[in-house]
């Protein structure tokens, strides 16, 4: 049994391939692990195996906690790989372990394929076993947050044996973690209404397609907008991603 995969990513499309002592292993991933992972790096990844008689899947996850979600999703009825997989890619672990603690069916829903019933099913299951995650107030972000605290986690995960690469990606989606909980505090705190999509909700807005690469979601944005060139920084780019899904379903 594979337990972990760790090597150089060689192919990554709406999946990777991971190359590993000469032997090449195609991966499917989540939305969320796949926007961190950079072509050419090294990249570790907790393993979960599909054995069937005509198929050998492999489904992979930056962190051991998506997986053991994972895991727990496809102890429910029903629930396959395929179909757990389109959960986890609605959201981040919390959002998803918090929709199942609240029983929120609708946004469970959001995921490809699966329907009322089955989402019904994931919470009656699984609602006394994930628990909510939902942190103790946004402040500690916001006290938290800071280029030195970011300068220690890249030197501690290089010093770890991650490539500068990888670490900076980490270190990256931190900072958006920072910035995410700061705009929701002050948001709280003006008592203004607080909208949240996920990757899988803009894709699929702005291209029909949930598993889009960031370079198509760009080019709609530039279509949309009628601009000359891809907005520049990306982050750019994706918060008016996000501006544009939400000026349509308003």
């Amino acid at each position: 049994m594979i337990a972990t995969l760790r090597g150089q990513v060689t192919k990554k499309t709406t999946n990777i391939v991971i190359e590993c002592a000469g032997v090449g292993y195609g991966v499917t991933v989540s939305l969320s692990d796949i926007e961190v992972i950079s072509n050419d790096s090294e990249t570790k990844l907790y393993i979960y195996e599909h054995i069937k008689e005509d198929a050998h899947d492999l489904y992979g996850f930056l962190h051991e906690t998506s997986k053991q979600l994972f895991e727990q999703l496809l102890s429910v009825k029903n629930i396959g790989p395929k179909a757990a997989m389109a959960i986890l890619d609605i959201g981040t672990n919390e959002a998803v372990r918090n929709a199942i603690a609240g029983g929120d069916v609708k946004y469970l829903q959001l995921a490809k394929g699966v329907g009322k019933r089955a989402a019904e099913q994931v919470v009656v299951e699984l609602r006394d076993k994930v628990g909510a995650t939902v942190g103790d107030g946004a402040e500690n972000l916001v006290h938290r947050s800071g280029v030195n605290a970011n300068d220690e986690a890249l030197q501690a995960l290089v010093s770890l044996g991650y490539t500068e690469s990888d670490a900076q990606n980490v270190t990256t989606a931190i900072s958006v973690a920072h910035a995410r909980g700061v705009a929701m505090l002050v948001g709280k705190q003006a008592d203004l209404k607080i909208a949240e999509y996920t990757p899988l909700q803009i894709k699929q807005s702005l291209t029909g397609y949930g598993r889009a690469t960031k370079q198509q979601v760009q080019e709609m944005v530039k279509i949309s907008l009628g601009l000359q060139e891809v907005p520049k920084p990306d982050d750019c780019a994706d918060a008016l991603a996000a501006a544009i899904m939400h000026s349509n379903h308003r």
